[in-house]
């Protein structure tokens, strides 16, 4: 009898914790999503500045688009690399991604000097005309792509360039001469000398103090980069024409970027890189306009230099000391033939 008591007693029981077990929520178990992928973009553009505007508007997109699977972590001002060492942190793989532009990667591709040819890109879309010709293409690839392991995904142009002095208008070329300008570069010296420009090389480091000391009375920058630093309490008479538009790109190591899944990279090339770029080169566009306004509110008189072309005649020597800088005559020529038109 016993027994039968404890069979029935049993049955109960399990009767109990079956009924319980019905009307109790079901335990569920959650897999977890793949870790995001992060990546390191190193920019030596300011912060403020338009093109480092855009690197960040592109740290934003990815990581929403993506849904946080890629995390692009921005260092900008140089934290990270110079941009005389970006270039080949980013060939060895101890970057992901650099925003940089054209004159970076002289040092690397001697054939980009074509894109930095003085006074001979009368706007943007000349430039970047250039780089659409089957030379252009074909010396980015030889020299940078398969050479450095690097792919450039998107532009994010810095643009026109500024020349400023503390001494005097600038309304001919011929009132450049006698003025000591600081030469950030081999091509710049060459193209002040050649028309009776003296040429100081100075580090950026040591500009201001210099102008104060009256060792340099000028020097070149970019509308994008007069409108944010110190260049307009130093330079007071700035030239509207461009000697360089300079362009930039977003690059990548290339191993890295075929190493991310196929989807994101997806995401990336149709949806984030083009919004990139469109809002870059827009941004190029507006910071002209707003430059000159902000900066004329600062004291700085802009001009407009009335014989450029005269000008370029008396480059001509200069532009056979480029030639040679390029070292391939095939690009510079069709550089020559774009620029002219």
């Amino acid at each position: 009898m016993k027994t039968v008591w404890n069979l029935v007693l049993a049955l109960l029981l399990l009767c109990v914790v079956a009924l319980a077990a019905c009307g109790a929520p079901a335990l569920t178990t959650s897999t977890p999503g793949p870790k995001p992928i992060k990546a390191k973009l190193t920019t030596a553009y300011p912060e403020g500045m338009s093109s480092e505007l855009a690197v960040r508007k592109l740290a934003e997109l990815a990581k929403d688009k993506t849904g946080g699977r890629l995390i692009i972590d921005v260092h900008s001002g140089g934290e990270l690399y110079s941009r005389e060492d970006e270039i080949m942190a980013l060939s060895t793989g101890a970057i992901q991604m650099v925003a940089t532009n054209a004159p970076a990667l002289v040092p690397v591709h001697a054939g980009t000097v074509a894109l930095l040819i003085p006074y001979l890109w009368k706007d943007y879309q000349a430039l970047t005309a250039f780089e659409q010709t089957p030379e252009w293409k074909a010396s980015w690839d030889k020299n940078v792509e398969k050479k450095l392991g690097i792919k450039a995904l998107c532009r994010i142009p810095v643009g026109p360039g500024v020349t400023a002095n503390k001494i005097r208008p600038i309304n001919r070329w011929e009132d450049l001469i006698g003025l000591k300008m600081r030469a950030s570069s081999i091509i710049d010296g060459a193209m002040f000398q050649s028309f009776g420009v003296e040429a100081v090389q100075i580090p950026i480091t040591e500009l201001w103090t210099a102008m104060e000391q009256g060792m340099v009375d000028g020097f070149a920058s970019t509308y994008a980069k007069f409108a944010v630093g110190p260049e307009a309490d130093y330079g007071k008479f700035a030239m509207k024409n461009p000697a360089m538009i300079i362009d930039g790109w977003l690059l990548v190591n290339s191993e890295w970027w075929d190493s991310l899944p196929e989807d994101i990279r997806q995401v990336m090339v149709t949806e984030v890189l083009p919004e990139v770029e469109t809002y870059a080169i827009t941004e190029m566009d507006k910071v002209v306009d707003s430059c000159i306004e902000s900066t004329t509110k600062r004291g700085v008189t802009w001009t407009t230099m009335q014989n450029v072309d005269e000008l370029r005649k008396k480059l001509g020597p200069f532009y056979d000391f480029i030639k040679q800088m390029v070292g391939d005559n095939t690009l510079y020529n069709k550089a020559m033939e774009i620029g002219t038109k």
